[in-house]
Formats: C-alpha cells, sequence, structure tokens
C-alpha cells in the first residue's frame, strides 16, 4: 500500500514538474504572461465536440479534402492536457512577443510545415522553420516549441548615432519647393492714399506660348523630383529590409537562448505568484500598468514615457482571469496600486448608492441598469494630485512645471464642497423598454414632368427606449433655475411639477422632475408623474438589490426580458430583429460589478450565466455563438 502510494505521489510530481517546464522558461524580466490551460479547457468541451461546433467547422471544413492538412484539433500535433503561455519583453532597441505551446505528436506538428520545407532547417533534435515574410522565428523539439516575433524600437533607431551602430541609416525626405516659371509681383489693388503710392507702373512679362514637344522648366523640375522620390523610397526600402534582417536575427538568436532558458523564472516573482489560479482557462498578467498604456498613448502623438522617472506613479500590477462554471462564465480584473494612491481611491469610492433609487427598479421588466457611486467632492480634492501623477508624463514629459500649474490653478478656484452638493456622484440609468415609434422626415422625389426635386413628408417607425435616469443633488438650487430658464426660453413646459422638453428629437421625448433631493429624466410622463405623486414605488430582487447597494459600479443587461419585448408582430416582421431575438431567449443574464478597493486593490468581474440547458458554461457559449452564426 505504501509502495503504491509512494509511486502515486512521483507520479503527480511528474505531471506537476511537466505542466511547470514551460512556465520555467518564461525569464523573470518578462513585461506581461498570458497563459491558457488547455486541459481546462478540453475537460469542459471535449475535442470531439469542438470539432463539431461551429468553430471547428469554420477551422477544418475548407481542408477536409485534403489528406496531407489537418482534419481535427487533435491532427495540429498539440498537448491538449497541457498549458501554453505568451510572454512580452521588452529592451530600449527590440520587443519580442514569445509563445510557448506544448506538443504532444512532433510528426503531426511538422507536417503544417510541408508546404514549406525549404525554410525549415534541422540540427540533431532540434528544428527551426523562418515564417514567410520573415516576420517570426518557430523552435521545436519532442516536447514544446517556441514562436518569437521580433518588433524594433521606432523611437530607438530614429537615432542616427544608436542606427549606424547596425549599418541603418535615417533618411529624412525633402521635398523640393517648385517655383513657378512666371513670377507674378504683388499687385496693390486698394485706393491709394497719394499719388506717389501708384506713380510707377506695374509690369507683368507673360513668357510666349510653349510650342508642342517642348521641355519648360517647370518639367525638368518636377522630373527631378520624381527621380529624388523614386531614389528616396528605393533607399527607404533597402532600410526596411535591413531592420527586417535584423530583427529575424535577433529573433533567431533570442529563441535559442529562451529554449534551453536556465535562469530566474517568472514563477519566481512574487506578484505573478500571487496573481496565478490554476482554476482558470485563460489568465493574463501585466507587471505595471504603464507598460500597456506607454505603448497605447505613443500610437496617438503622445509622449512615451518609457524613460521617465515616475512615469504612471501609483499604478502597480495589473491581472486578469477568465472562468468557464457550471452556471456561469466570469471575466475578474484586479489592479494593485501604492498605498497612496489606494487611499486616494477609497476616498473617492467612500459613497454608496442612494438607497431611495431602489424604488424605481423593477426586475421584472427592467432591460438593464448601470449604476455608479463615487464621492465628487473627495475625487475634486485627489483630482490635481492623480493629475500630477499620470497625465504629465504623457503630455509634457519630464518637464511637469506647466501641469503643475494646471492642477493647482484648478484646485484653487474650484469650491469641492459645494461642487460635490449640487452633484453628490451616484447616479443611476434604468432601461425599462424599447417600443417602436412613428417619425416624420422628409423625402424627395422627382417630378415626371420636369425633372425637379419636390420634398415629400414620409413616416417611418423606428426603435425608442424607455428609460429613467437620476442623480443625488442635496444643493439642486442651480438645477431650478435651469428648469425655469428653459420654460422661460420656451424649451420646456410646465406640467404641474414635470418639466417637458417641447422640441425634443426622433430619439424620445423628455421629462424632467426634482424630487426628494433626486434629479430625474425620463421618457414616461406616466412614470414620473407617479414618483411627482409619491405613488411609485417598486421592489428589486434581492440578486440586483445587493448588485446596486453593494458596489461602486455595476450594470446589468437582461436578454431574456428584451427576448419577450420583441416577441411581437410589428418587431418580428424584420429579419434581422428575428435572429437577434433568437440569439437573445438562448442567453442568461450578464451584469457587471467592480465593489472599490481592497488591500490596495481595485477589482471588477463580469458575470455572463449559463441560459441554456447545458452542462457547463463553455458548452453553453459554444451553443450560443452557433445560434448566431444561423
Amino acid at each position: 500500500m505504501k509502495k503504491t502510494l509512494l509511486f502515486g505521489a512521483l507520479l503527480f510530481a511528474c505531471n506537476l514538474l511537466h505542466a511547470q517546464d514551460l512556465l520555467t522558461r518564461i525569464p523573470a524580466r518578462s513585461t506581461a504572461v498570458a497563459s491558457f490551460r488547455a486541459g481546462n479547457f478540453f475537460n469542459l468541451l471535449s475535442a470531439g465536440e469542438f470539432n463539431d461546433s461551429f468553430i471547428g467547422k469554420a477551422i477544418f471544413d475548407k481542408t477536409k479534402n485534403d489528406p496531407a492538412k489537418p482534419h481535427a484539433i487533435s491532427d495540429l500535433g498539440f498537448n491538449l492536457k497541457g498549458e501554453a503561455y505568451y510572454f512580452y519583453q521588452t529592451t530600449d532597441s527590440v520587443s519580442y512577443h514569445c509563445i510557448w505551446l506544448p506538443i504532444e505528436d512532433r510528426s503531426r506538428f511538422e507536417k503544417l510545415f510541408t508546404a514549406d520545407k525549404g525554410r525549415t532547417t534541422r540540427n540533431g533534435n532540434l528544428s527551426k522553420h523562418l515564417a514567410a515574410d520573415s516576420s517570426a522565428v518557430l523552435t521545436w523539439n519532442d516536447q514544446r516549441v517556441l514562436v518569437v516575433t521580433p518588433g524594433l524600437q521606432s523611437d530607438f533607431f530614429s537615432d542616427s548615432t544608436k542606427a549606424a551602430r547596425y549599418g541603418i541609416k535615417v533618411l529624412n525626405y525633402q521635398p523640393p519647393v517648385m517655383v513657378d516659371s512666371v513670377a507674378v509681383p504683388e499687385i496693390y489693388d486698394g485706393e491709394a492714399d497719394s499719388v506717389e503710392a501708384v506713380s510707377d507702373p506695374v509690369v507683368v512679362t507673360v513668357p510666349p506660348p510653349v510650342k508642342s514637344g517642348e521641355t519648360t522648366d517647370a518639367d525638368a523640375a518636377q522630373k527631378k523630383a520624381d527621380e529624388l522620390y523614386d531614389t528616396y523610397t528605393k533607399a527607404y526600402a533597402e532600410q526596411e529590409n535591413r531592420k527586417k534582417a535584423l530583427a529575424l536575427s535577433w529573433a533567431e538568436a533570442e529563441a535559442v537562448r529562451l529554449f534551453d532558458f536556465k535562469g530566474a523564472g517568472i514563477s519566481g516573482d512574487l506578484s505573478f505568484a500571487r496573481s496565478s489560479d490554476n482554476k482558470a482557462v485563460a489568465s493574463i498578467w501585466v507587471r505595471n500598468l504603464n507598460d500597456v498604456l506607454a505603448p497605447a498613448f505613443s500610437i496617438f502623438g503622445f509622449r512615451n514615457p518609457l524613460g521617465s522617472r515616475n512615469m504612471i506613479s501609483g499604478f502597480k500590477s495589473l491581472t486578469g482571469h477568465l472562468y468557464f462554471e457550471k452556471e456561469k462564465m466570469r471575466l475578474t480584473t484586479a489592479m494593485e496600486m501604492d498605498k497612496e494612491m489606494a487611499n486616494n481611491y477609497k476616498r473617492i469610492y467612500s459613497r454608496k448608492l442612494n438607497k431611495k433609487f431602489l424604488r424605481y427598479v423593477d426586475s421584472q421588466q427592467t432591460l438593464g441598469f448601470l449604476s455608479y457611486a463615487v464621492n465628487t467632492q473627495a475625487y475634486l480634492e485627489t483630482m490635481p494630485d492623480l493629475f500630477k501623477r499620470t497625465v504629465p508624463f504623457y503630455l509634457f514629459g519630464e518637464q511637469t512645471d506647466f501641469a503643475e500649474l494646471i492642477s493647482d490653478v484648478f484646485s484653487t478656484i474650484l469650491d469641492e464642497k459645494a461642487v460635490g452638493k449640487v452633484i453628490k456622484g451616484d447616479a443611476l440609468f434604468v432601461l425599462n423598454n424599447i417600443t417602436q415609434r412613428e417619425v416624420k422626415y422628409k423625402s424627395y422625389e422627382y417630378d415626371n414632368d420636369d425633372y425637379e426635386t419636390a420634398p415629400v413628408e414620409k413616416t417611418r417607425t423606428q426603435p425608442s427606449p424607455e428609460f429613467l435616469f437620476m442623480f443625488s443633488s442635496e444643493d439642486h438650487r442651480i438645477f431650478d433655475r435651469l428648469l425655469m430658464i428653459g420654460e422661460r426660453k420656451g424649451v420646456l413646459q410646465k406640467n404641474g411639477n414635470i418639466y417637458q422638453a417641447i422640441k425634443g428629437n426622433d430619439f424620445a421625448d423628455l421629462y424632467l422632475l426634482i424630487r426628494d433631493g433626486i434629479v430625474f429624466a425620463g421618457t414616461s410622463p406616466s412614470q414620473l408623474e407617479k414618483i411627482a405623486q409619491g405613488s411609485l414605488r417598486l421592489k428589486p430582487s434581492p440578486k440586483h438589490r445587493a448588485l446596486l447597494s453593494k458596489n461602486a459600479m455595476s450594470a446589468f443587461f437582461g436578454p431574456k426580458t428584451i427576448s419577450q419585448k420583441l416577441a411581437t408582430e410589428a418587431w418580428m416582421k424584420d429579419k434581422t430583429i428575428l435572429r437577434f431575438q433568437e440569439v437573445l431567449k438562448g442567453m442568461g443574464d450578464v451584469y457587471f460589478q467592480s465593489n472599490g478597493v481592497r488591500n490596495n486593490i481595485v477589482t471588477a468581474e463580469l458575470v455572463a450565466e449559463n441560459g441554456a440547458d447545458q452542462q457547463n458554461s463553455l458548452k453553453y457559449l459554444f451553443r450560443l455563438i452557433e445560434t448566431a452564426a444561423r
């Protein structure tokens, strides 16, 4: 018995070591790591079910008649019980997008490259393949495959001194200035102040007309400009090819280094270790939020602060996990902050949603809602500090004096406490229905006799939402004045305590009301009238009550309720609506929640419930995709 237990323990340890093998080959200095646990995925959805699914058929139907190509997921040769990893590394000159994949059948995997054997080489047990466009390097043995895709840093190679080290020139194309062959002097066409102002006549010399076949100076200049541009484009293409060759050579060297990597692995990083969860099907970890935002900001022309001293100060790691459980699928995120930043956000999220809002949520009828609750006064008081710690490095680089001046002026002229009373910071939007609205519009038709167009008034039906929006205001004198001004200007019409927007629009009619320290805006006059009388008392379900009252931000979407609203003869005439209704009918509730800051971490969760009679939420998702694709 003891021998059996010992053997079982050794077998478990060997399997664990094999699973962790690829993870140990990810360097500790990696900026981001993403994992896909194929074993968790295919435990929920078998390989056969995947092949028969809409996605599987889309992948393999085109190759089913070719015996040399894969016909099923197992034909790819990957280990469907292992784990795959993506990781990102960057330096000042190059970045690497890398992927580790576990192999189960090497011969099947190598069949993927039979059509391009000329770019595949083998040295002992190690094979290497260069992508046809030289954008990536694949290296593999019997157990694993590594894909390395390089990307040169444009900022690094825009420096001529640095670029010259690698035989690359920085080209700056300056188009020649084209000068007209006839120069016309400026002619004064106003009234003269004196006789002397126009005493000298203006003479314009016009050249004789050009005979057919003759070449003018302008033609010669244009030809020279074209030749210069052609020379530049050829030189630019040559430098780009040199860059591509350099990137590929670096990628090959990096692949050799990583394939038998023996240095410090990412598993030893405390932040990464804390973020790991083997129950998730997929996960992602980013060392620092700035590592994601810095390249994104640079794309839009902002300064890239990778070399800045603090960059986005206060934000740390970012983590995400995707789970497929029996009753729901979940996407969770967590962002870690330093103590100072966390304290600021705790103040901002210190407010709870106004409990009076819950009176106006009917869980049986609502199609969805969106809520948030922040402390406006705390937000305005902390915003200058947040501005100083984040924005300046993107807009102003290291010269942050101007940004600090802006934040100081802002905090000086603004009365945070007064603004916090006017707009307390909590709000709720409730979507109650979607109806069909008949609207008039003008069309123009041709007259058969004289072909002139004449305006014709027509009508059409279009979707119109019924919603109620509300936010708290302890001091609503400003809004009272705005309503009175709107009535005086003829924009609003007062009926009792309710104001109606007179002009409105084709989208929906709008009604406004202020009562019990709440500013309301809605599309249903009867609902606003009941609120004004204090007779509207709805009761949300315990689930919705908890979602609204316990979170700083929340959202809900009820697909089945929407499908019931659309199941009318008027809606079903539209084929697109009919297909949309069929998809919604098979969906479960979708909701989002974020409860603020805990232990210096901001968390958020997106949940989609299993709305069909499926064994687990992954099978539900695949069934939903198939329904939508019909």
